[in-house]
């Protein structure tokens, strides 16, 4: 038998078993308990206390036992400077800084509990190759820490970050003209590189 067959089964002998134990007992709904459960509004998102303004789509209402309400505010909605390369809040020295809103991964989430840093190789101007320690996600801010940027060569990771965030950002306009174009009109011509060479597809 399959695993999904295996659950569906489950389900309907659950299904049965319930439905026989309460044909003969009188329709009820939960009666709250008269002390120590509590009733409080938080973020869908994070469980903990919403923000105004940002988490005011996913509101729900959760009880509690009576002094474990959420007392941290929500970590998965942010507002202030974002990194434009990896779309998370800026640390300070980010070079790569805008103002926006986003939404976050719970800190929780297995994929921010990877390795620390991985190793990249750059070559300098010079001709001579540094290794770069780039730091891997494992709070929700972006890898521009002061450790990062005094790295010697970071000049040619960050040079590289900045022309894939063009790239991206010319890709994204290009994306969203061919969208907008009427049925059977001509495609644009494609954008122009930083260098003002048209870029080939």
């Amino acid at each position: 038998m399959r695993k999904g067959e295996e659950r569906s089964l489950a389900k309907k002998l659950w299904r049965a078993t319930m439905a026989r134990i309460h044909e003969e007992l009188p329709s009820a709904s939960f009666q709250m308990p008269s002390s120590g459960i509590v009733q409080a509004t938080v973020c869908a998102r994070s469980g903990k206390l919403p923000i105004a303004g940002l988490c005011d789509g996913v509101l729900k209402s959760e009880y509690f036992a009576e002094g474990t309400v959420p007392t941290e505010s929500c970590d998965v909605h942010y507002q202030g400077m974002i990194c434009q390369y990896t779309n998370l809040p800026a640390s300070e020295p980010c070079p790569f800084k805008v103002g926006g809103v986003l939404e976050l991964m719970p800190i929780e989430h297995p994929a921010l509990q990877q390795s620390a840093s991985v190793t990249q190789q750059i070559t300098n101007p010079d001709g001579t190759v540094s290794n770069i320690a780039v730091p891997q996600n494992q709070t929700n801010t972006c890898p521009h820490t002061i450790e990062f940027m005094t790295q010697p060569g970071v000049e040619g990771i960050v040079e590289q970050q900045r022309l894939e965030i063009e790239a991206a950002i010319q890709a994204q306009a290009a994306a969203q003209a061919a969208a907008s174009q009427p049925e059977g009109a001509p495609a644009p011509p494609p954008p122009t590189t930083a260098t003002g060479q048209r870029s080939k597809n």
